[in-house]
């Protein structure tokens, strides 16, 4: 058995961002109904500025601001939505700097993309 460390952790932590987003291309193709086209680089640091520049503008508890705005009623998100699936409603007992991670990731990644809103 191996030990759980910092590096396994990092390790699983890296599969479960990654596989969140070939989570959200899947969703993209399906949508699109062929492969999505390929992303450039200095979109997706682009999108990188815009979030880390919002990140700034919040105030309080950074997780807590993140998925309070990410998941703010009336205005759906493929972020917030993923997220909702994958914790499922409510999330009790979730780490919340885990979740509010993974809702920036796929922000950055939506922004970079320009997914916009979701239909309800």
């Amino acid at each position: 058995m191996r030990g759980i460390d910092q590096t396994l952790v990092d390790e699983v932590w890296r599969e479960t961002a990654l596989g969140l987003c070939f989570l959200l291309f899947k969703i993209l193709d399906r949508s699109l109904g062929y492969p999505f086209p390929l992303l450039s680089e200095s979109r997706i640091q682009g999108a990188h500025q815009a979030v880390t520049e919002w990140l700034d503008t919040l105030d309080g508890l950074e997780s807590d601001r993140v998925l309070e705005t990410v998941s703010a009623p009336g205005h759906p998100t493929l972020p917030a939505y993923i997220i909702a699936v994958f914790y499922g409603v409510g999330a009790e007992g979730c780490d919340e700097r885990v979740r509010a991670a993974f809702a920036l990731m796929l922000r950055t990644l939506t922004d970079a993309l320009d997914v916009g809103q979701v239909e309800a």
